[in-house]
């Protein structure tokens, strides 16, 4: 293997922390001149932190693959942008079923504060644009690449879901339980580990991907070597063509022995 990509939330971090073992085994990926890099549903705002923390200096990939992002250079490599159409059916949607959300644009996150705190909650604190609702809609001439709907109530997210699912412009996934993630209908994170590899010349065979969520099994069937977590989503385990141990376990690290460091 030549390239590993990490999800970030369940695989690598839990909210901002990252256990000794983890950074431990990345350094010793590099060490070894293995390249490595996170694949996140993530806004680029959230994820900065992280990626220096883990020590990524390769572009990472965000919003579930619709952004492709140089820290480095401080610059967008690839995006896929919502049109204006669809996120007014969204989140109009939305504002009828009093369903909270973030808007995810090209340059930082938009919400209002009850959302900005939902999600503070569940992966912590970052750097967030708090509007009023009715001013939600004036960032959409920002650039969209992700609405992220948080709702503890399961059945409103799939009747959301289903209700949106006529439209070919968009892709739903869900990166955590309770997070339904909207995006353009080309993004997801297998086309962009294929995009990400070749700019970085890494055959697709010689990669090594790893996640725990629905939106990473696009990632895991896509990659030469697919590992699931174990504390995986069912159907991602299903197409995985390993299940490692769990992320309280360290699974990550339990894998990247076998396959990669042969400890």
């Amino acid at each position: 293997m030549k390239l590993v990509i990490a999800d970030l939330d369940g695989t690598l971090v839990h909210k901002q922390f990252v256990s000794k073992d983890t950074l431990k085994t990345i350094k010793k990926l590099k060490e070894k001149g293995v390249l490595f890099t996170i694949a996140t549903g993530r806004h680029m705002v959230a994820t900065k932190e992280l990626a220096e923390k883990l020590e990524v200096y390769l572009p990472v990939i965000c919003g579930n693959g619709a952004i492709i992002y140089d820290f480095k250079n401080d610059e967008i490599i690839h995006q896929e942008i919502l049109s204006d159409n669809i996120l007014h059916r969204i989140i109009d949607r939305c504002f009828e079923d009093n369903l909270d959300f973030l808007m995810y644009t090209t340059k930082y996150v938009v919400a209002t504060e009850q959302a900005a705190n939902k999600i503070h909650q569940k992966i912590g604190m970052f750097d967030t644009h708090i509007v009023e609702k009715e001013q939600l809609k004036d960032y959409i001439k920002t650039g969209v690449f992700k609405i992220l709907v948080i709702d503890e109530r399961i059945q409103m997210l799939k009747t959301l879901k289903h209700d949106l699912s006529d439209s070919k412009e968009i892709s739903m996934v869900q990166s955590q339980p309770f997070f339904l993630d909207i995006g353009h209908h080309l993004s997801d994170k297998g086309r962009t580990v294929l995009k990400l590899a070749h700019l970085l010349g890494v055959d697709i065979k010689d990669v090594l991907a790893i996640g725990d969520q629905e939106n990473d099994i696009t990632m895991i069937e896509t990659a030469g070597l697919g590992i699931a977590m174990g504390n995986s989503h069912i159907e991602l385990k299903k197409v995985a063509d390993e299940i490692t141990d769990t992320y309280q376990n360290e699974g990550f690290t339990k894998a990247i022995k076998k396959h990669i460091l042969k400890l």
